[in-house]
């Protein structure tokens, strides 16, 4: 954690050029536990917690806000807010530090009773409806090979609930956020387990 603090306090220094500032560092998000989300009303998370002593060690002082993700890159893309958390690397619109405070690892989640074992391709789930959150930026591969599969969720939350509800045959998430989402809505899901190493880092 330490590590991260000082990764952060950098990338926070050197995105500012080292200017005095009075004004909030203002970063928005969208709910991600446990890296990020509202806890009795109040912006808490694995990143909140990093940036936020990040901030204080380069003598800034951060704020957050949560919106939908989507709404949260537009609105950091117009300047409202100076940067968004726990983006996707993949978004080569954006600037991203060197490290991330966020380890992504995204995934193929089922429901407990499917019949399915393992991910073995893309090709496994031809003719099936597949979830995902409104705003997301997965692995382009992932993207291209299910187009006109997918179906929208606004959060991630809801996407769990189409799962279980069977109006989606997967969905595809991190796999740390939607495992403990999952876990705490006690939502009847498991994560696809890989076959091989390559698929181990699905999707590819």
């Amino acid at each position: 954690m330490r590590l991260a603090w000082a990764v952060a306090a950098a990338a926070i220094f050197c995105f500012l050029g080292g200017a005095a500032r009075t004004a909030p560092i203002d970063f928005c998000f969208a709910a991600w536990p446990p890296f990020a989300a509202l806890e009795d009303g109040k912006p808490a998370g694995l990143s909140v917690e990093v940036l936020t002593r990040a901030a204080a060690r380069t003598g800034f002082t951060a704020s957050f806000t949560e919106l939908p993700w989507a709404r949260c890159l537009r609105e950091t893309a117009s300047g409202r807010f100076d940067a968004a958390l726990d983006g996707n690397p993949e978004r080569r619109e954006y600037l991203h530090g060197r490290h991330s405070t966020t380890p992504v690892a995204i995934a193929f989640w089922v429901r407990e009773d499917a019949a399915v074992q393992a991910f073995t391709g893309y090709d496994q789930f031809a003719g099936q409806a597949i979830g995902h959150t409104l705003g997301y930026n997965y692995v382009e591969a992932a993207m291209t090979a299910l187009k006109g599969q997918l179906v929208v969720a606004p959060d991630d939350a809801a996407e769990i609930a189409m799962l279980t509800a069977g109006r989606v045959d997967a969905i595809i998430g991190d796999l740390v956020v939607i495992g403990d989402l999952a876990r705490r809505m006690k939502a009847p899901i498991r994560v696809i387990r890989s076959s091989s190493r390559e698929a181990e880092r699905l999707p590819s």
